[in-house]
């Protein structure tokens, strides 16, 4: 059969026609050969492809459903396309979601003994029901990359649908301590509450800007912009990822997007730069350069960088602890601080401000959208300062606020009427 070359969206996609069990389904030819390996980048590649398919149906070699199993799908789902994914950080998350899908060797999942062609939604609803004592988020995640393996298998002539694209299987609701916000009232005695004044300047910016810990912990003089109050997150080191101690580009491509910052903000970031600035006068050993790992984009590589130390939340005095039972752990005034020391620092201040331990410094976040959202801002504007790709995500995740904010208007609307 001749490949069928069908453009949507701007891209180009390949598909082959061969006849299973009496249909002529469309089949989205691979990006990577499964049994080889080797990309398919070129047409001719494609075609080649797409014959020797064929030649395996014409001898009855495969068919619409394989005996594999649906571990024998993971597994090789993870020797070839798990390399090709860019960043650390995403392949730690995969990772972690393979051992929720598949399991460990040890313990495997109820999914990876079942065959392919035996899976059906059920057994995917049952493997659901148990995560539930998961996070909502925790549990989407799972789901969304099992549904990626799965739409991989399709386009492998592995199984000829995709069981976990059913709508009989949902998530449920998202939970409710998803996206907490502080109480626009409470927000300055939570800030009061801080033990030092950095500290506080520290979680004025993040209500302020809405920038994650880790893009704060990253934030540089050198991308601030005081006469235009914005700035600008780096799209190479904009985001300190702690789970491999090093700098690398944002969540997304949506991220290094510039964060307008009020006047009363920009003035906070002044008085932060004019603190570090004094201790770094009165540091012997601060350091003018500091050496770096950084992650770079389009690669799995950590290279250790020379960069100008022009960091705003640095260490500002050094520190010997231990970590564990064993790890002891020594920080230089001047360089990056610490994830850990953040994080115990904000659920000090949360106590002290009376918060349940389930706020985090995420929350933060979560607070600045809830007051725009508080304020009227539309949809659009409350994305661009989140930073998020689509509208989607910004009302999937703050949709409870605009559900409050749209009874309000209703309020509003009667009172024009004057009904």
């Amino acid at each position: 059969m001749a490949v069928i070359k069908q453009t949507a969206k701007g891209k180009t996609y390949y598909y082959s026609r061969h006849s299973v069990d009496g249909k002529r389904p469309q089949v989205r030819i691979p990006d990577v050969d499964p049994d080889t390996g080797r990309k398919i980048n070129t047409d001719a590649k494609r075609t080649a492809y797409d014959g020797k398919i064929a030649e395996q149906y014409a001898k009855s070699a495969l068919t619409a459903h394989t005996n594999a199993t649906f571990g024998d799908l993971c597994a090789r789902w993870e020797q070839l396309m798990l390399p090709q994914v860019p960043k650390i950080s995403t392949v730690k998350a995969y990772k972690e979601d393979l051992k929720r899908i598949r399991g460990t060797h040890d313990q495997p999942t109820m999914l990876c003994a079942i065959k392919l062609k035996a899976l059906g939604p059920q057994y995917i609803i049952a493997w659901l029901n148990t995560l539930s004592h998961l996070a909502y988020n925790t549990r989407r995640n799972a789901l969304t990359l099992l549904r990626a393996i799965l739409a991989t298998g399709v386009e492998w002539n592995w199984l000829a649908q995709n069981p976990a694209k059913s709508r009989t299987i949902k998530l449920g609701k998202p939970d409710a301590s998803r996206a907490k916000a502080i109480n626009i009232t409470d927000v300055p005695h939570f800030i009061s509450c801080a033990s030092t004044d950095t500290e506080g300047r520290r979680y004025q910016v993040a209500i302020n800007s809405g920038l994650r810990m880790g893009e704060m912990m990253a934030m540089r003089k050198s991308l601030f912009d005081p006469d235009d109050g914005t700035y600008q997150v780096c799209d190479r080191m904009g985001n300190y990822d702690y789970k491999n101690f090093c700098l690398g580009a944002p969540k997304s491509e949506a991220s290094t997007q510039t964060v307008s910052l009020m006047p009363a903000v920009v003035a906070i970031i002044k008085q932060q730069i004019a603190h570090v600035n004094a201790i770094a006068l009165s540091t012997h050993d601060w350091p003018a350069t500091i050496t770096i790992d950084v992650a770079e984009m389009g690669s799995k590589k950590i290279t250790k960088t020379n960069i100008e130390n022009d960091f705003i939340w640095p260490i500002e005095k050094s520190y010997n602890y231990a970590f564990g039972n064993s790890r002891q752990i020594y920080g230089q005034a001047g360089t990056l601080d610490s994830y850990d020391k953040w994080y115990k620092a904000f659920k000090r201040t949360a106590a002290r401000a009376g918060l349940s331990s389930d706020y985090t410094f995420h929350d933060l976040r979560h607070t600045c959208a809830s007051i725009m959202i508080y304020n009227g801002e539309n949809i659009l504007t409350v994305q661009r300062q989140m930073r998020h790709e689509k509208p989607s995500i910004t009302l999937d995740t703050y949709s409870h606020l605009f559900e409050q904010e749209t009874s309000d208007a209703m309020g509003r609307m009667q009172e024009s009427l004057g009904w």
